[in-house]
């Protein structure tokens, strides 16, 4: 300090009435004055200019407004005592005896970076200024440093519209046709075979369009410690979609369709009939469904606290994607048409239903580790986060077949149905698991406007990756031992090799999209 202050001493004596008190230097306050107060010029008389009494010519006017900031201690009325026993408030007259020139707080100073200099909003309430010899010597309380932490609990709720990429079909493709009488490479009758020079792919060999899907995102997250430490977690989900495909030919088995597959035993390229002109008419279904959800829980380490809703963010990671397809292909054997089932002929009128499910299960669990980035202005905000789980995916593949025999018979149908397709038979058919290694990146970007103080707009675009899964287009085997198939007419014969067999082909994910969604904070 530049001056030194000479507490007062008080003391009250029975019936005496007697106060003890010593000079303040010039410009400080009388010590039986408590803040707020306003120094600076004053008039009127009552005590020697500048020597700290409480009338004018100190510069003392006791406030007439509010009290400070927090709800300090407030001036008394005139004639009030200052504390039980005290006497009166000494009467402030209109003297003009002018005191040291009033400064402001810099921001340079105690009072910290968030401390608004200015006369309404302070530390000693409104309309308060201090003298500059006591500029550098004033402490502020620790409750009147204006720092907001932020909210301490948030929920929100997304609306997803997100695309998915679709699973590669088999290839080179499952369903197929030509015009009767195409000739292969040998210059021999291939209708509907791959290889032949009029041959075309009716479906499949190509991937489909990207899957388009509506979902949720739901968020809840809370501070432990203040902005410094919390936990989030987050659920997602997206709903099933199914792609259909049907080709059918007519009552007369026109135009032919067939789908190709390989023969291990003679190593070329074969067909299963579902249409033949005059043989049989017939019809090839494809269902293919993908359905995505997940959850995450994270901490938050927040090594800037001034940035609400910033952070490290580390924690645990599941996701799951299920895919399906169904190949169902129905023939109807015409008068002139001849088929197998079971190594038995099959005879007009009868039909056959030939059924191959594929279904792949792809569970992620690993932990992840990522970034949060968030700017607030007073309307607008921008949130920006990557992270990147590691971990192990469990694959599980499932595989079923059926074929079953339709025999017509009054108004109903008498059926047999025996285990094996034409994808899916005895060497495939069950339930296989294996893990690999996977990743998954994520990145998101927010923006958003505050609508209130607690209530918040945002939409933003997220992108996400998945290595190493399988997919159900992956996994159809085309190499087929013909007398492993029920509708084969050598089905049941020894020899040849166990195909097909499960493939564990791995590829990759991706999902990506645009959300709109509501946040409240607390």
């Amino acid at each position: 300090m530049r001056y030194g202050v000479v507490g007062a001493v008080f003391a009250s004596l029975a019936g005496a009435g007697l106060v003890l008190a010593q000079a303040v230097p010039p410009g400080y306050p009388a010590p039986s004055q408590p803040f707020p107060m306003t120094f600076g010029p004053g008039t009127g008389t009552g005590a020697p200019p500048n020597q700290g009494g409480l009338g004018p010519e100190a510069g003392v006017v006791p406030p007439t407004g509010p009290g400070p900031v927090g709800g300090g201690p407030t001036m008394p009325p005139s004639g009030a005592g200052m504390l039980a026993g005290d006497g009166p408030v000494p009467n402030l007259g209109s003297g003009a005896a002018a005191g040291p020139a009033p400064v402001k707080i810099s921001t340079n100073n105690a009072f910290g970076p968030h401390y608004t200099p200015n006369a309404e909003r302070n530390a000693f309430g409104p309309d308060m200024t201090l003298p500059e010899e006591m500029h550098d010597n004033v402490y502020a309380p620790a409750e009147f440093y204006p720092v907001d932490r932020g909210p301490l609990v948030w929920a929100s709720a997304e609306f997803l519209y997100w695309i998915l990429s679709r699973s590669p079909l088999p290839a080179p493709a499952p369903i197929t046709t030509s015009p009767i009488g195409s000739t292969g490479v040998r210059g021999l009758p291939f209708e509907g075979i791959l290889g032949s020079y009029d041959t075309r792919v009716v479906y499949g060999g190509v991937p489909e369009d990207d899957s388009r899907h509506y979902g949720g995102r739901f968020t809840a997250g809370f501070w432990v410690l203040s902005n410094f430490v919390g936990a989030e977690g987050s659920y997602l989900v997206l709903n099933r979609d199914v792609d259909h495909f049907l080709v059918a030919s007519n009552e007369a088995g026109v135009p032919l369709l067939a789908r190709p597959v390989y023969n291990p035993i003679t190593r070329s390229e074969t067909i299963e009939a579902v249409a033949v002109p005059n043989s049989f008419s017939g019809a090839v279904s494809v269902a293919n469904g993908i359905s995505l959800w997940g959850w995450n829980a994270d901490g938050i380490i927040n090594p800037t606290p001034r940035l609400y809703n910033s952070g490290l963010l580390v924690g645990v990671r599941y996701l799951e994607l299920d895919e399906t397809m169904l190949i169902s292909q129905t023939t109807n054997v015409l008068p002139g048409g001849l088929a197998a089932f079971n190594r038995q002929a099959v005879f007009w009128p009868n039909s056959l239903n030939i059924i191959d499910s594929f279904q792949t299960r792809n569970e992620f669990r690993g932990g992840e580790v990522g970034y949060r980035l968030q700017w607030t202005g007073e309307r607008l905000f921008l949130n920006l986060g990557f992270k990147i789980a590691i971990g192990r995916t469990r694959q599980r593949l499932t595989i079923d077949g059926a074929t079953t025999l339709l025999i017509p018979s009054g108004f109903e149908a008498f059926q047999v149905t025996v285990p094996g397709g034409l994808l899916a038979v005895a060497t495939n058919i069950g339930q296989f698991t294996q893990e690999r290694n996977s990743v998954i990146p994520e990145g998101t970007l927010n923006v958003g406007v505050n609508l209130t103080r607690n209530i918040h707009l945002f939409g933003g675009y997220t992108l996400l990756y998945w290595s190493n899964v399988i997919r159900t287009g992956t996994e159809v085997n085309r190499v087929v031992n013909p007398r492993l198939v029920p509708t084969s007419f050598q089905f049941g014969l020894a020899g040849g090799p166990p195909e097909p067999l499960p493939l564990f082909r791995q590829t990759n994910f991706w999902a990506q999209g645009v959300n709109f969604g509501l946040l409240l904070d607390f």
